[in-house]
């Protein structure tokens, strides 16, 4: 019986399209007390700037992080 490895998918090239629009969209005057050579390359990483993106945006913003951030989530599971 061969054994069960879960392994952790990462969020396709779309999310992270959408992710990276966002943030650029939304640098000066949400994410401004970040430094400018982001690390997107872990999931964690692209967690952490949505919660960022929904805790100092407007609702629109929100939103769409809150979108964002659950489409991670489906993905990881």
């Amino acid at each position: 019986m061969q054994a069960y490895t879960r392994q952790k998918r990462q969020p396709n090239d779309d999310i992270r399209e959408d992710i990276t629009r966002l943030i650029a969209e939304n640098r000066q005057r949400c994410l401004w007390f970040l430094a400018g050579d982001l690390d997107l390359s872990s999931t964690d990483a692209l967690l952490m700037i949505l919660r960022y993106l929904e805790r100092y945006g407007d609702r629109s913003v929100y939103i769409e992080a809150r979108h964002l951030a659950q489409s991670i989530r489906d993905v990881r599971s």
